[in-house]
């Protein structure tokens, strides 16, 4: 009986551990792709900065950012 419980008890930490695991692998992998994200969306709005966007467009496109992803951070016209 005892070494059913202690077997019980191990499967269960090894089980809890692995999810854990999986999590924090896709918690990491997600933070990373959303930083190429910011990345590749910081280089588009450079490059249309310099053919003329102004700070109106960006204001704009910002709310429009924020308008699509609500609730999700990092839109605002001042993270340029």
């Amino acid at each position: 009986m005892e070494n059913s419980i202690t077997d019980y008890k191990n499967t269960l930490l090894s089980i809890k551990d692995r999810v854990k695991k999986a999590q924090y692998k896709a918690y990491s992998h997600v933070n990373s792709e959303m930083i190429l994200a910011y990345l590749d969306i910081g280089k588009v709005l450079s490059e249309k900065t310099k053919v003329g966007w102004g700070t109106s467009v960006i204001k704009q496109l910002s709310k429009d950012l924020q308008a699509e992803f609500k609730g999700m951070k990092g839109f605002s016209d001042r993270n340029r």
